[in-house]
């Protein structure tokens, strides 16, 4: 993979479809009562127990920061029920950008990279709800930080070096980080390999540059 040119110390840091096993908070039993802090790469469980119920989920940024969010239906769920998403500002607007302003857009797909997002419009919040609003059913949300000094404890590895982890549940992400220097036209091969595999399971990776945007 080429990397973009330029000289000097450059931070790059693979996004790799693999992580290291995290805590599970669940919510149960009706919407929540107020937004929910979701923390980074820590995936929350929660339900929609009534179909016209939305629950929201909070986080801050900092000026310019990129964020990835995936919401997928909990496994084992009932006939229509269809998780999605959009990403508000602390007025309740929904943010200015087209690939986490509304809802339909996660029918496109439920994993997004939002921003780069203004400091002043934290706290954020993950709005999700059933897409038609005519079923129930439980979900997860996982939030994770892309942008350089807003990563939360990303996987260091050297040049030649390897990172484990584990997916579990399946919209987790990894953050694995490459701290090296470049010369201009540089090329640097990057393999990624599953040891114990799963059902269908097929990892996948791509490479961001210090500010979360992939090269």
């Amino acid at each position: 993979m080429l990397v973009p040119s330029g000289r000097g110390r450059r931070r790059l840091r693979v996004a790799a479809v693999l992580l290291l096993l995290s805590a599970t908070l669940v919510q149960r039993g009706g919407a929540w009562a107020e937004d929910a802090p979701i923390i980074c790469d820590v995936p929350v469980e929660a339900c929609i127990d009534s179909p016209a119920e939305s629950d929201r989920f909070s986080f801050n940024v900092i000026d310019n920061e990129i964020v990835a969010i995936n919401v997928l239906a909990a496994p084992a769920q009932g006939a229509g029920f269809d998780p999605v998403w959009r990403v508000i500002d602390k007025l309740g607007n929904p943010i200015q950008d087209n690939e986490c302003d509304d809802f339909g857009d996660a029918y496109l797909g439920s994993l997004r990279d939002c921003g780069p997002l203004p400091a002043s419009g934290s706290p954020y919040r993950v709005e999700v709800r059933d897409g038609s609003s005519d079923a129930t059913g439980c979900y997860h949300v996982h939030l994770q930080r892309l942008t350089e000094g807003a990563v939360c404890e990303p996987t260091p590895v050297g040049c030649d070096g390897t990172a484990p982890g584990t997916i579990d549940p399946a919209l987790e992400d990894d953050l694995i980080r490459f701290d090296f220097s470049v010369t201009e036209g540089e090329i640097v091969a990057i393999n990624l390999g599953v040891t114990v595999p799963g059902t269908n399971f097929d990892p996948t990776w791509r490479l961001l540059d210090r500010t979360g945007r992939p090269v």
